[in-house]
């Protein structure tokens, strides 16, 4: 075998195994397995469902919550924390969508059965989720 052929051959070996290892990285290391960072995507999810709810019920006409001002905090707060990951290309970022589509079920079906439970329930729930993973709200 002619030396030009072998060392097309080595080159194209090279390129095809760092191909495989791009490839591998990009595809198997993208695993959603922090625990944490799942819990805080929920809890972002939780809230953005919450306030999809609570500006359905005042575009109904129902009167802005008396949390509204806190609720548009925690939110904005939140959504930040999913947009860093989004922007930073961080592997967690795929989980988000899953999370949230799941989350605006599950806001459909309580919502169904008694929306103010439902704002009330979930309210509490975003306060302390929140709270735990992101601290106090400053004052």
């Amino acid at each position: 075998m002619p030396v030009a052929a072998r060392n097309k051959r080595v080159a194209y070996a090279i390129i095809a195994v760092f191909g495989g290892v791009i490839a591998y990285a990009a595809l198997a290391l993208r695993t959603t397995d922090d625990p944490q960072i799942i819990a805080k995507l929920r809890c972002a999810a939780k809230s953005v469902a919450l306030h999809q709810q609570v500006f359905a019920q005042t575009e109904a006409g129902e009167p802005f919550p008396a949390f509204q001002d806190e609720l548009e905090a925690r939110v904005n707060r939140l959504h930040r924390f999913v947009r860093g990951l989004t922007q930073s290309n961080d592997r967690h970022s795929v989980a988000y969508r899953p999370i949230m589509i799941a989350e605006e079920a599950a806001r459909d079906a309580a919502v169904a059965e008694n929306a103010e439970g439902y704002v009330r329930g979930t309210w509490a729930e975003v306060q302390a989720c929140d709270t735990l993973h992101n601290g106090d709200l400053p004052a």
